[in-house]
């Protein structure tokens, strides 16, 4: 049987916050470089690499996106493409014959399951809402763990 309840959000993510739990963090975490290689699967999809060029930028900055966490990271912006495509799909179909079809359906599960991928990364409205960067962030809180932004990897 697997673990119960939702999944735990990310320590650096729980810092951000204050750690309004107030319970203890785990200070034996593997530490990972923050950074990410894009995968060849994200390179040719153009609406995933897009995503992934938008959003790399910020989970850096935050020190959430290791190298560790690329493949699932890639998951969600192939989701991501996935969503548009069936989207596309739907517009052209009409609404009626879309849902004849499976493709309203279908999207909705990928919108889920994006929704899901989304949330793991702090991309979710819920899982924002409880992070709290200060104003200046050299002198308070988890300020220390936003400087010094690590550099994009560059692919050739």
């Amino acid at each position: 049987m697997g673990k119960r309840g939702p999944a735990p959000k990310p320590t650096e993510i729980k810092k951000l916050q204050g750690n309004p739990g107030e319970h203890a963090l785990n200070d034996a975490e593997p530490q990972f470089e923050p950074g990410a290689k894009m995968p060849l699967l994200v390179q040719n999809d153009p609406v995933a690499r897009a995503e992934w060029e938008r959003r790399v930028p910020e989970l850096l900055a935050t020190h959430v996106l290791t190298r560790q966490d690329e493949t699932e990271f890639a998951e969600y912006c192939l989701q991501h493409s996935i969503c548009n495509a069936l989207w596309k799909e739907q517009e052209s179909l009409g609404f009626e014959r879309a849902i004849m079809a499976g493709i309203f359906k279908a999207r909705q599960t990928a919108v889920a399951t994006r929704t899901r991928l989304a949330a793991k990364f702090g991309f979710t409205p819920s899982d924002r809402s409880q992070v709290k960067i200060p104003k200046n962030p050299a002198n308070q809180g988890g300020g220390k763990f936003l400087t010094g932004a690590p550099k994009l990897v560059a692919i050739k």
